[in-house]
């Protein structure tokens, strides 16, 4: 009696094909097609198939749960900047001595809760100057209390996860910027253009480190020796000038 070959599973990139009591697992590469009729063997495209004895419980558990992900690729991380031996000797020290009832994702709620709190204090400055500028400074000390923590934590405790960690600190911190800005825009120091100006060139320069991350498997963190902790401090002395030069003239 003749075979019938049958396609039971396909993915973008996977097909199984059953024949009878074998499964081929092959790379997919034109579009897919089911293939019925007698036996013949497989032309070209499926040269490069892997033939296994077909099992039903490995063959339903292929079906439910779908090719495996390939494994992550922690990217390699550069931060070069003027305080960054400092910065993560007072981190692992801060890990150290955190309580275990804290973990990562408290200090990345805690950094974001932070930097709506420095939007909101920017447009509390329109209002009082100085509460307002203090509370920023308050909040940006805050924000890199969290924001540098929660990494170092996890490491230290190697409670590490990597897809997860990476994915949600980087939306977190493309929220963050977006709140940051906003309050800037509306305190009556910056322009909302110059504001608009600076969030896109902000994200555009986030874009490329992303892009760069995927590509090159190298995560910089630091350009000219600035990283964000040089940045917090930068715009939190520009905090203090404002409290006594407000206005410029260009």
């Amino acid at each position: 009696t003749s075979k019938v070959t049958t396609a039971i599973r396909a993915w973008p990139d996977l097909l199984m094909i059953r024949n009878s009591d074998l499964v081929y697992r092959c790379m997919r590469k034109p579009a897919l097609r089911r293939l019925t009729g007698p036996y013949e063997p497989f032309p070209t495209p499926f040269a490069h198939c892997q033939v296994r004895r077909f099992d039903p419980h490995m063959d339903a558990t292929i079906a439910a749960t779908g090719p495996e992900r390939p494994a992550f690729r922690d990217a390699a991380r550069v931060l070069t900047s003027v305080l960054s031996p400092l910065e993560k000797r007072c981190l692992i020290w801060l890990a150290h001595r955190m309580p275990a009832r804290i973990n990562s994702d408290h200090l990345t709620a805690l950094a974001l809760l932070a930097m709506v709190g420095a939007g909101l204090s920017y447009w509390w400055a329109s209002i009082n100057p100085w509460a307002g500028l203090l509370a920023v400074n308050v909040c940006l000390a805050i924000n890199w209390f969290g924001d540098s923590l929660d990494g170092t934590l996890a490491r230290v405790r190697q409670h590490q996860r990597p897809r997860y960690g990476f994915y949600v600190d980087h939306i977190v911190d493309a929220f963050g910027i977006l709140f940051l800005v906003a309050g800037m825009s509306v305190s009556g120091y910056m322009s909302s253009y110059v504001g608009l100006g600076l969030l896109v060139a902000y994200f555009l320069l986030w874009i490329e480190i992303y892009l760069a991350t995927y590509a090159l498997g190298t995560f910089r963190i630091s350009y000219f020796k600035l990283g964000p902790t040089e940045l917090r401090i930068i715009l939190a002395l520009g905090n203090l000038v404002l409290l006594f030069h407000p206005m410029a003239t260009i």
